[in-house]
């Protein structure tokens, strides 16, 4: 034994085999950690799929839901531009070039309004779109009350909507109101008039 031990082959074979221990002992580790690493990060994986699955459902919830509102509002835009069309076939507003652009200024407007803003930012601010769409606080699906119905001075200007149009309807009236008067003049107890008069006033 002791003829092994100074034996400098034997000392150099110890040391090596001592080295591929530690070696062998180092890889393991470095494979363990690879293992727990690649582990951690298929896990990281799954829990951003988990994460965009879920934020792309709600964008798409969003989607068909902006797309049955627009839905929606073109049927009430189809209902008033028929009764708009009975009640005053020459106005403006029928002609379809003109609402287009009626359509180009709002939607530049909105495009500005929502630069450089997130999914977030605009989710949050969907009832001030509507309300500045609409023109009045509070305005949902079929736009504000009667008594809050305005135009939007400034977009009818740059649609190039025309400022000069009297409705047929206020004509109409205009001219029933003279003809109750000339009636009035000649037979101020005429039943037609408690009719009348309801229209003019």
């Amino acid at each position: 034994m002791s003829d092994l031990v100074s034996d400098p082959l034997f000392g150099r074979l110890i040391g090596q085999q001592i080295g591929n221990n530690a070696h062998a002992e180092a890889d393991r580790i470095r494979a363990e950690t690879a293992l727990d690493s690649e582990k951690q990060m298929s896990g990281n994986a799954v829990l951003v799929v988990g994460l965009l699955k879920s934020q792309m459902d709600t964008l798409a919830s969003n989607e068909a839901s902006l797309d049955v509102a627009i839905a929606g509002v073109r049927g009430v835009t189809r209902e008033i531009l028929n009764e708009l069309r009975r009640a005053d076939p020459n106005n403006p507003m029928l002609d379809k070039k003109l609402r287009d652009a009626v359509f180009d200024v709002n939607f530049q407007d909105q495009v500005v309004r929502q630069k450089n803003t997130g999914w977030k930012d605009r989710a949050g601010k969907q009832q001030e779109y509507r309300d500045a769409a609409y023109g009045a606080e509070g305005a949902n699906k079929g736009g504000p009350e009667k008594s809050k119905i305005t135009p939007n001075k400034a977009v009818r200007k740059a649609a190039g909507v025309p400022e000069d149009h009297i409705p047929d309807r206020e004509r109409f009236i205009a001219l029933i109101g003279r003809l109750a008067n000339e009636l009035k003049a000649h037979d101020p107890n005429a039943s037609i008039l408690t009719e009348v008069i309801k229209y003019v006033q």
